[in-house]
């Protein structure tokens, strides 16, 4: 424990500290990857803790304001433009850090907040309706419904609109037709009076024949006033599809971005934990040799952090060298004009690599297939038994521990998803309840739901899905 305290906690948090400027290497700009390269490189034992407390914030100056600039010419709203100009006029690295740190999220809310009561104010539908759940919902929802869903729901208004408005054109139309029938029918009856001599009946006829023919104009400009709402509400679909593109476009990159930022992070972790853990077995390692060769305890820990002292100079080295090539590649991407961040290997974090036999999801859904395939087997069983008596008395038991089985798996893969998802997911849910109806069923609930049978059973085995409303699915949905 001395020689914790003395030494061993000193190399230890200088150690995090230098692996945490790597992975800042690793995902920033070449201003901060330089700077961070010079931090790890320095003969300042404290360099890379002097970095990471106000260095990254001095490096990155430049770049944030380069950045809160280019926000500026997104039009933002009132908040987020009020603390963009007091970051600017203070100018501090401290100020432009502390914009994106804290003062942008907060800015984007209320004005959020205002955009969303704005859309609200004079929405479709559609629109309406995610709007009211969005102002009822956290600020990630209202941020999400400003970005991109009101551009979906937008899309939907319209497209309704185009509808409703095509078909009153049609029935325009269709009593323009009418009309025009009538006035020539109207017409034909006026001709018939004149050639009667008729004067008075001719003169009626014509009165209606001119009605039906001014009842057809009207129809006939209330058509075309319909097809030019639809054709307006098309356009404006269209221009909203537009957008909605755009938002999914942004929303990617924003995504990528983040993915790139955890798949860096979680590789930075393995190597920590790789390198803490050949420390910890080359201190181990000397400490047996110490107490072996009939050194005290104390002694022994000496070694033991000096043995993990020397693993932490030699990781430094390594951290050193991967900094440059860090700060050289982020140099070179932004002269050729290449952002590796936006890339489809980014579309996804791939630090998963846990092994199939310490997953928990494989399991659920292997124990899930199991499960249908026992239920299924024990059901044809039974049939089999049905169509030929003879084999009854032998099928019976094995179909009966087939059903056992598969209503055991079930709960298996009730526990399993739970385990995955949590205790209280839509997901675990949905599987407790299937596996609940398959022990009603004895079994047969889950090959029946897995090949489209009942209606009932399969409405049931799914019932977690119909918890979640399309308007909050849509809201919530973080792949835009």
């Amino acid at each position: 424990m001395h020689a914790w305290i003395d030494t061993d906690r000193a190399v230890a948090q200088g150690q995090d500290d230098r692996e945490t400027v790597l992975y800042l290497a690793q995902i920033s700009s070449p201003t901060i990857a330089e700077a961070a390269r010079k931090a790890l490189e320095s003969d300042a034992s404290d360099a890379p803790t002097t970095f990471l407390e106000s260095g990254a914030i001095q490096a990155a100056a430049d770049d944030n304001r380069v950045q809160i600039s280019r926000i500026l010419t997104t039009e933002p709203g009132t908040a987020v433009r009020r603390a963009v100009t007091a970051a600017l006029d203070d100018g501090s690295p401290k100020a432009l850090h502390t914009f994106f740190n804290s003062g942008y999220q907060e800015a984007l809310k209320e004005d959020d907040a205002v955009a969303t009561a704005s859309i609200l104010a004079k929405a479709g539908p559609y629109t309406k309706a995610h709007a009211e759940a969005a102002m009822e919902g956290p600020a990630w929802i209202r941020r999400n419904f400003v970005a991109s869903v009101q551009y979906k729901t937008a899309q939907l208004d319209h497209d309704s609109a185009t509808h409703i408005a095509a078909i009153r054109g049609a029935i325009a139309a269709a009593a323009k037709v009418a009309h025009k029938a009538q006035e020539v029918a109207a017409r034909a009856q006026e001709a018939a009076a004149k050639a009667r001599d008729a004067a008075q009946d001719a003169l009626e006829w014509a009165d209606k024949a001119t009605k039906s023919s001014d009842r057809a104009a009207s129809y006939a400009k209330e058509a075309k006033d319909n097809a030019d709402a639809a054709d307006k509400s098309a356009a404006a679909a269209q221009a909203s599809a537009n957008e909605a593109k755009k938002a999914a476009a942004t929303a990617r990159s924003a995504a990528r971005s983040a993915n790139f930022s955890a798949n860096r992070a979680l590789n930075a972790a393995r190597r920590a934990t790789a390198s803490a853990n050949s420390a910890q077995a080359a201190a181990a390692s000397a400490r047996a040799s110490a107490i072996q060769a009939g050194k005290d305890a104390r002694t022994a820990a000496v070694a033991a952090s000096q043995a993990r002292t020397i693993a932490a100079a030699k990781r430094q080295a390594e951290i050193a060298a991967a900094a440059r090539a860090a700060a050289e590649a982020a140099k070179k991407a932004r002269e050729s004009g290449k952002n590796p961040i936006d890339t489809p290997e980014n579309d996804q974090v791939k630090g998963d690599d846990t092994p199939w036999w310490r997953d928990a999801g494989w399991w659920a859904n292997a124990t899930n297939w199991a499960s249908i395939g026992t239920g299924f087997l024990s059901a044809g069983l039974g049939i089999v038994g049905l169509i030929f008596p003879p084999a009854a008395p032998i099928l019976e038991p094995i179909a009966g521990g087939l059903a056992i089985a598969s209503v055991a798996l079930g709960g298996i893969s009730a526990l399993f998803t739970g385990i995955e998802h949590g205790f209280t997911s839509s997901e675990f849910w949905a599987s407790a309840g299937s596996a609940a109806l398959g022990l009603i069923t004895f079994g047969q609930s889950k090959w029946i739901g897995a090949v489209g049978g009942s209606k009932v059973v399969t409405k049931i085995t799914q019932f977690g899905h119909d918890l979640v409303s399309p308007v909050t699915g849509l809201l919530g949905s973080l792949g835009f």
